[in-house]
């Protein structure tokens, strides 16, 4: 009586520490008067009639009492299944992930897999608040689909996991993370039905970086080659006629601005940088309606390499020293 009574109390005292305030009864029997086999067989009993919540409740409780319960798989199994049906989507998740920490060869993976995606696309879909949503709603939206990309990264649902990621971030307007997201996204799934989408976007995503062409024309600039680099693997792609529009409107944009830092030079008599930057914008962009009528046949072709993208542009030479002639002795002058 005794052991039974120390046993209670210690069941009692790991149920209150959990935060859980009511424990679960199995025909008007409190949870803490059975054995781990009984209130499982119970969980088991209730999750095939349907009753998830209820079951859920039962399989938590083994989970919370008995770490040592020779079938804690599959408690984990209906404590996750069980908050996922009765709708309780941000308890599911920790059961999941759980699931497939505690137990890497489980036969459920592919029902994990199916369920974080449902559990990230609808969290990630919910309406943001007035303040941001503070990561409440968003954050659990994205920890489901980063747990999906990291757990099932050959999964069919990979691929639709990170376009949902991708996209997110890009509504946050955390451009070159969304852009690092779609560039992975092409690849490691090049035969995706996203990677068509993921190409043209991340162009997108590097233009909203600048802060103006008069600030900084780099995120133009590479903007810009993402479009050729869309255009030249997708030709027919679904995008194209978008793709080329914005093309011609970025070409505009950085050949006004070399035609600026022109005029500003022009102002101060300072004439080879006057020439320099006219230069720039008839060789980078001769096509373009502002790069027109600009003469740049006295400069040297390769000033247009100051419009590419900073990591595209050729590494400029040292300028190399002659070796000082030797004296009769053989040493260096």
């Amino acid at each position: 009586m005794t052991s039974s009574w120390f046993r209670r109390l210690a069941l009692a005292f790991v149920v209150a520490s959990s935060g859980c305030s009511l424990v679960p009864k199995v025909d008007g029997v409190s949870a803490l008067d059975l054995t781990s086999r009984q209130v499982a067989d119970a969980a088991q009993s209730a999750f095939s009639a349907g009753e998830s919540a209820y079951a859920a409740d039962l399989a938590e409780h083994v989970l919370k009492t008995d770490f040592d319960f020779d079938d804690l798989e599959a408690m984990r199994f209906i404590a996750a299944e069980g908050r996922f049906q009765s709708g309780d989507l941000r308890e599911a998740l920790p059961h999941y992930r759980r699931l497939l920490d505690e137990f890497p060869q489980t036969t459920h993976d592919r029902i994990v897999c199916k369920r974080a995606f449902a559990i990230g696309k609808q969290f990630l879909a919910a309406p943001r608040t007035w303040f941001g949503d503070f990561g409440t709603e968003r954050d659990v939206g994205i920890e489901a689909l980063t747990f999906l990309v990291t757990k099932f990264p050959r999964s069919d649902l990979a691929d639709d996991a990170w376009k949902e990621l991708a996209q997110t971030l890009f509504d946050d307007r955390q451009y070159q993370a969304a852009a690092d997201v779609w560039e992975r996204l092409v690849r490691e799934y090049p035969d995706s039905e996203w990677t068509d989408l993921a190409l043209y976007r991340v162009a997108s995503a590097y233009r909203l970086q600048t802060r103006g062409q008069s600030f900084d024309a780099d995120p133009l600039l590479r903007a810009h080659a993402a479009l050729e680099r869309y255009l030249t693997r997708y030709p027919d792609g679904n995008f194209v006629a978008d793709a080329k529009r914005e093309r011609a409107e970025l070409e505009d944009l950085i050949a006004q601005r070399e035609l600026d830092i022109a005029q500003f030079y022009a102002d101060r008599d300072v004439v080879v940088g006057e020439r320099l930057h006219r230069a720039n914008a008839a060789l980078r962009f001769p096509k373009s309606g502002t790069a027109q009528g600009v003469d740049a046949s006295e400069l040297d072709e390769h000033s247009a390499d100051l419009l590419k993208p900073r990591a595209d542009r050729p590494k400029w030479e040292q300028e190399i020293r002659p070796k000082p002639a030797d004296d009769e002795d053989g040493n260096g002058l």
